[in-house]
C-alpha cells in the first residue's frame, strides 16, 4: 500500500443528489474509499463516477464530481448506517 494514498470514508450512496435532502439523513452512510497517486495528481482506483453538485455559501449552484469510487458495504435503507469511522495503520509486513 506504499505505492499510492488509500482514502477511506463514510458518505452517503447515492451522494451528491440534492433531491435526497430534507429528511433525517439524506441516503444511508457507507464506507468507500479511493486510490490516488502519490503525487495525488490522479485517481488509481477503478469505480463508480458519481455527478450532481451543491448549492455554495452563495446561493450558486457548482456542478461536482467523484470518480473512482469502490464502496466497501451497500446499506440500503435509513435504519441501518456507517457511523464513526476509525483509523489504524496498515503496514507491509
Amino acid at each position: 500500500m506504499t505505492d499510492a494514498y488509500h482514502v477511506f470514508f463514510v458518505g452517503e450512496n447515492p451522494s451528491l443528489d440534492n433531491s435526497l435532502t430534507g429528511g433525517y439523513i439524506g441516503s444511508p452512510r457507507n464506507i468507500g474509499f479511493v486510490k490516488i497517486s502519490l503525487d495525488q495528481d490522479g485517481v488509481l482506483s477503478e469505480g463508480d463516477t458519481e455527478t450532481g453538485g451543491y448549492y455554495g455559501f452563495n446561493g450558486g449552484y457548482h456542478e461536482q464530481s467523484h470518480n473512482g469510487i469502490q464502496w466497501l458495504t451497500d446499506y440500503d435503507d435509513e435504519e441501518t448506517n456507517v457511523s464513526r469511522l476509525k483509523q489504524i495503520a496498515i503496514t507491509d509486513d
